[in-house]
């Protein structure tokens, strides 16, 4: 399962009205497998100083740029080279990091929007460009592809004497939702049906619960009449 964080519209409004601030945009492609987890963090870092690079670079106040440092070394993370035996016990004791379970559980890409007073992080469904840019405002345009973009579908599949139901993803595996046998009587559930809106089945893949001859041509005008009829009724409707 992908952890997955999408603004919603209220709050990518907010972060759009941000102006005239230091603003760090960073955005970069990750692995949600847990053997990858230092990558991951690695590659936030790397942009994360480059980044700050930009900002030096544009004469900022240096304790703008000292707070953006610790903040960012802090969500990466990353193990320090420790000699002193009264750190590494204090380290052993210190109760867990959030961020290391936030690292722990990632989808396939991140952002990281970042001003004096705001930090905010969303994981991707979608691996988006490698991105560190400093500007006065955020650069939102990768979170548009993911408040917009279908994530998930539903696929009718359609054989001689059977009738299955798949929900596929993006960048993830399908799963099969339900399965159906085409009997004299009508279709059969043979499957589990998890997940679906109620009635959805009702209206999809069981023409019998049409009665009357209204409602037959209500059904034969629909989308999924013309495939439904020979394989799930018989010739009935």
């Amino acid at each position: 399962m992908l952890h997955i964080d999408i603004p919603t519209l209220e709050e990518f409004k907010a972060l759009a009205q941000i102006k005239g601030e230091v603003c760090i945009s960073v955005y970069l492609p990750v692995s949600p497998l847990v053997q990858n987890i230092r990558a991951n963090r690695i590659a936030f870092r790397d942009l994360a100083r480059d980044a700050l690079a930009q900002l030096r670079k544009t004469g900022v106040d240096k304790h703008k740029i000292i707070d953006f440092e610790e903040r960012f070394d802090h969500l990466a993370g990353l193990e320090r080279d420790v000699q002193d035996e009264d750190k590494i016990r204090k380290l052993q004791r210190a109760k867990p990091d959030s961020f290391e379970t936030f690292w722990h559980y990632q989808a396939h890409g991140l952002a990281v929007l970042s001003t004096p007073g705001l930090m905010r992080m969303f994981r991707l469904p979608d691996a988006p460009k490698p991105l560190a840019e400093v500007a006065d405002r955020l650069h939102l345009t990768p979170l548009i592809r993911a408040m917009t973009s279908p994530h998930d579908i539903f696929v009718l599949a359609l054989a001689e004497e059977s009738v299955r139901l798949i929900h596929a993803f993006v960048n993830f595996p399908p799963i099969g939702v339900g399965a159906f046998e085409a009997r004299p009587t009508g279709c059969v559930l043979i499957g589990p049906v998890t997940g679906l809106p109620f009635g959805m089945l009702d209206n999809w893949i069981r023409p019998n619960s049409f009665k009357g001859s209204s409602n037959r041509a209500r059904f034969r005008r629909s989308h999924y009449a013309d495939s439904m009829k020979p394989r799930c009724n018989k010739g009935r409707l």
